[in-house]
């Protein structure tokens, strides 16, 4: 085993997956001698002019449609280099046939299976094979692979509120876990059992909401990165006018991304008449950055335009 994993249901037992033996599924020609040439006469059980050497009474032929089937095998050998061999059937060709022949033998192939324990840790320890299959060999080894672990998951539920953003967790140990797990995590909150949570959260969020206002002061036309490229949209040189065009594309996608977060984000909040004083403030400054996109854009384009008739 190159390695036990981990996270498994303890003391429980996993179908392991085999690959396939070299040549696959069913019945499969194994080639002990190929492209032996020799001649088979019509509807003959000898092929002739063949080099005999290493070729054994027993060996089955590789089957060739229409001329020899899968149970064809060698029953007399005569001489070496251009001897004959007599076969166990006559061929089934209508004309003389040249051509090169396999011997070897023809066996069943079926996939292997197995099973692993697991001990009380949630690692794969012991295997046991419950069927061998067959048509493995030892020189090439199969691939056996375990299954990957469910996900065991825990609901964490009980937490009433959480204080403050730092020192809230005041220690973390271990328990037993639940659902047939051993090891769990352990939290120790401080909190005030009496203290209204809704009241503590969007107090909470509250403490956040200054990247709006962030958002908002970057907007404002006196000091934000929008009226520094209308300007060099407006007096910059044109033959970088394109870049401007990317840089308020940036500048609005930044602002939508922006807005899409500070909506989904509100969803959290109890207090209704704060959460839409935020969304229209929100949505407002997400109007101005798409009037302010078209418009410059507008300028960029007419730059370009007559940058290409003066040409």
């Amino acid at each position: 085993m190159i390695d036990g994993g981990s996270g498994y249901t303890p003391s429980s037992t996993v179908t392991l997956k085999i690959g396939k033996p070299i040549g696959g599924i069913g019945t499969v020609f194994k080639a002990d001698i190929i492209d032996r040439v020799g001649t088979l006469g019509i509807g003959s059980d000898v092929i002739i002019g063949i080099n005999t050497e290493s070729i054994k009474i027993g060996q089955t032929l590789k089957a060739i449609p229409n001329i020899l089937d899968t149970s064809t095998t060698v029953i007399g050998i005569a001489a070496t280099d251009g001897g004959n061999i007599t076969l166990s059937k006559s061929a089934s060709n209508t004309v003389e046939f040249v051509n090169g022949f396999e011997f070897g033998r023809y066996q069943e192939q079926s996939l292997a299976a197995a099973t692993a324990s697991v001990n009380s840790s949630g690692i794969v320890t012991l295997t046991s094979i419950t069927t061998a299959g067959a048509g493995y060999t030892s020189s090439t080894l199969p691939t056996v692979i375990a299954p990957l672990p469910n996900v065991q998951k825990e609901l964490i539920s009980g937490i009433r509120f959480v204080e403050g953003f730092a020192g809230i967790i005041t220690g973390i140990g271990t328990t037993s876990g639940t659902g047939g797990n051993p090891l769990a995590l352990k939290f120790n909150v401080s909190f005030d059992a009496n203290a209204d949570f809704d009241k503590l959260l969007n107090e909470f969020l509250e403490k956040f909401r200054n990247p709006i206002w962030g958002l908002d002061s970057s907007l404002s036309y006196k000091n934000s990165i929008i009226k520094l490229l209308k300007q060099m949209a407006e007096i910059g040189q044109e033959s970088s006018v394109s870049d401007i065009g990317v840089g308020i594309a940036c500048a609005r996608t930044a602002i939508l991304g922006a807005y899409l977060n500070v909506k989904i984000n509100c969803q959290d909040l109890s207090d209704k008449k704060y959460t839409k004083k935020i969304l229209t403030e929100s949505s407002t400054i997400k109007d101005q950055a798409i009037a302010m996109e078209s418009m410059i854009l507008k300028i960029v384009e007419n730059k370009i335009e007559k940058k290409n008739r003066n040409e």
